[in-house]
Parts: structure tokens; sequence; C-alpha cells
């Protein structure tokens, strides 16, 4: 290997770790604005002395964006399905928030809801060959999936 060649490999390996340390420091700031998010929901819940379920569906919502960093900072994934069930009970929230909209509209959630759950059976229920194939293409064994 000549010295461009080593050099450029340098230069590579320093980008991706500064790449690495930038991704990691975000996800540290994602998660401690959500657990101050859960904290300010918090309060207002115990000053309005109420739980409604948009503020259930909140607090899930802030849990499963913890779940996503810490499934990151675990295996350097994000499992699809995080994002997904994300979307899911986003959208549950806004259609339960604006009662009041047009029927059309709540139609429409309810469709990009069952698409999004459609998705998540599909990425979950993928053939057992399909699963291999591209956990072998990956260089990883079906274990590390699960």
């Amino acid at each position: 290997m000549d010295g461009s060649a080593s050099e450029k490999m340098k230069i590579e390996f320093g980008f991706r770790k500064i790449i690495q340390r930038l991704e990691s420091i975000f996800l540290l700031v994602i998660a401690v604005l959500t657990v101050i998010g859960v904290g300010k929901e918090l309060y207002l819940i115990a000053v309005k002395r109420d739980v409604g379920l948009q503020d259930l569906l909140l607090m899930f919502l802030y849990v499963e964006v913890l779940a996503m960093v810490g499934a990151y900072y675990e295996s350097k994934q994000v499992p699809i399905t995080l994002p997904i069930f994300i979307a899911i009970t986003a959208l549950a929230r806004a259609t339960i928030l604006h009662k009041d909209q047009e029927p059309l509209n709540v139609i429409y959630e309810a469709a990009a809801i069952l698409m999004l759950a459609l998705a998540s059976v599909a990425v979950n229920y993928r053939p057992a060959k399909a699963v291999h194939a591209v956990d072998h293409e990956a260089g990883k064994s079906s274990a590390d999936l699960h």
C-alpha cells in the first residue's frame, strides 16, 4: 500500500470517529431532552390534577424515544419497528387531540396508522430464509437480530 492510500484510510477513519462521537452526543442530548419533557408533562399533570388519554400517549412516546436511544447505544442499530411504533402513537395522539376535525382527516389518519401497522407486521414476520439471507449479506448471524 502506498502512502497516499494509507493517508486516505487515516482520514476516513478519523472522519468516521468524529461522526460516531457527534452521533453519541446528539443521542445523549435527545435522551436528556426527553427526560426533561417527561418531567414537564408530569408537572402539568400534577397541576391540572387530571390525566387524559393524550397525556398517557405522550408519556408512551417519551418512553419509546428513550427505548430507541437505548437500543442504539446497545446495538449501534435502531430496530425499524421502534420508529414505526412512535409514528403510530403520535398519529393516535393527534387524532385524539383534534377530535373536532373533519371526518375525512380522521379516515386519513386511520389509514396511515393501518399502513404503519401493516409495515410493522411485514418487517417482523418476514420469512426465515429472507432474514437469513439479509443477515448473511450483512455478515451477521440470525442470533444477532434477537
